[in-house]
C-alpha cells in the first residue's frame, strides 16, 4: 500500500499545504502481488467452473445412455412379447388341430356307418326296417353338419402352398369322400383316416419344431 509522508508545510500564513506521496512499491508490483493474491480464489473458481462443465457434460452422456439402454429394452420387451404370443399362438393350432383331427375321424366314422344303414335299410319294406332307415336318415342330416363344419375348421389351419400340408388336405377330402358317399369298405375308410393321422402327427411335429427355435430366439 502507499505510505504518505508529510514532508514539510510550507507558506503557513497562506494555509497552503504541500503534500508528497512516495510509492514505495510500482504498479506492476503492486499488481502481480495482488493476482498472486487471488490466483488461488481464480484457481478455484475455474476448477468449480471445469466439473461443473464435466458434470454436465457426465450428465448428459448419462442420461443419453439411460435413454438409449431404456429404448433397448423396450424393444427387447417388444420382440419378446411377440414371440412370446405367436408361440403360444402356434400351441394352439397344435392342440385344435389334433383335436379337430380327431373329430373329423369320429364323425366321418358314423356317418359312413349311418350311409351304410341307410342304403341297406331303403330297400326294405319292412316296419322295424323303415324305422332304421329313417334314423340313419336323421343322423346323416345331423352329421353332414357337423362334418362340413369341421372339415372347413381343419382345412382353416392348412398352408396349401406347402406341399406336406397339401397332400394332408387331399387325405382330408378322400376321407370325406368315402365316408360322405358311402364308397369303398370300412377298410378303405380306415386306412384313409390312418394316412390322415400319420399326416397330421407330421404337421404338428414340425409346427413343435418352429415353436422350440422361436422359444430359443427369446432373450432375458
Amino acid at each position: 500500500m502507499d505510505i504518505i509522508h508529510l514532508l514539510e508545510v510550507l507558506n503557513p500564513l497562506e494555509k497552503v499545504v504541500t503534500v508528497k506521496i512516495d510509492n514505495d512499491k510500482s504498479v506492476f508490483e503492486t499488481t502481480g502481488e495482488f493476482l498472486i493474491a487471488i490466483a488461488p480464489t481464480l484457481i478455484a473458481v475455474f476448477a468449480m467452473w471445469y466439473s461443473y462443465k464435466q458434470f454436465k457434460t457426465s450428465l448428459r452422456s448419462q442420461s443419453e445412455q439411460f435413454k438409449l439402454g431404456m429404448n433397448q429394452q423396450i424393444n427387447t420387451l417388444k420382440i419378446n412379447t411377440k414371440l412370446a404370443t405367436e408361440v403360444e399362438l402356434m400351441k394352439d393350432d397344435c392342440k385344435v388341430l389334433r383335436e379337430t383331427f380327431v373329430s373329423y375321424v369320429d364323425i366321418t366314422s358314423l356317418l359312413y356307418n349311418n350311409k351304410l344303414d341307410y342304403k341297406q335299410y331303403s330297400l326294405l319294406t319292412g316296419e322295424e326296417a323303415i324305422k332304421r332307415r329313417d334314423l340313419a336318415h336323421e343322423n346323416i342330416m345331423v352329421y353332414s353338419s357337423k362334418f362340413s363344419q369341421t372339415r372347413m375348421l381343419l382345412i382353416s389351419y392348412l398352408n396349401l402352398a406347402d406341399p406336406d400340408e397339401r397332400t394332408f388336405y387331399d387325405c382330408i377330402v378322400a376321407i370325406g369322400y368315402c365316408a360322405f358317399n358311402g364308397d369303398g369298405t370300412g377298410n378303405d375308410l380306415g386306412k384313409l383316416q390312418g394316412e390322415g393321422a400319420i399326416h397330421c402327427f407330421e404337421l404338428i411335429k414340425k409346427k413343435r419344431q418352429a415353436i422350440l427355435g422361436l422359444a430359443e430366439t427369446i432373450t432375458d
